[in-house]
């Protein structure tokens, strides 16, 4: 795992403060849809969610393409008996980033359209005498 993440780069750092923003909040979000009573509550906190986890899957692929133009840049000097090997290498280290985006973008994806999922379906309470 710590192989993967060193292979990454420097972006997987921001996937992963992405994904400790994310998964608590997917988690308030999941409980609030089956504990509050506040339909806004579980609206607002199931589309955060899912704005978090989209956001992260997305600079999952950001990362990718970025470190994919790095790697051409520096395949472009190398021997060319060389080359396919070194570019097959470094697009599997980029994909290191798309990988851990979409591990870290899961549960806020899921849990979060759950949350939002039965705050729409749910009916608001009924208003008190």
């Amino acid at each position: 795992m710590m192989t993967m993440f060193h292979e990454g780069g420097p972006s997987m750092f921001g996937l992963l403060c992405c994904g400790l923003i994310g998964n608590p909040l997917a988690l308030a979000a999941v409980v609030a849809a089956f504990v509050t009573k506040s339909k806004g509550a579980r609206i607002g906190l199931g589309a955060a969610s899912l704005l978090v986890g989209g956001a992260t899957l997305l600079a999952g692929i950001a990362a990718y393409f970025y470190w994919m133009n790095v790697v051409e840049g520096a395949v472009a000097f190398a021997d060319a008996a060389m080359r396919a090997q070194l570019y097959e290498r470094g697009r599997e280290e980029a994909m290191n980033n798309i990988w851990f985006g979409a591990a870290a973008s899961f549960l806020p994806l899921l849990l979060g359209a759950i949350g939002l999922v039965r705050g729409l379906l749910t009916p608001p309470p009924p208003p008190a005498p």
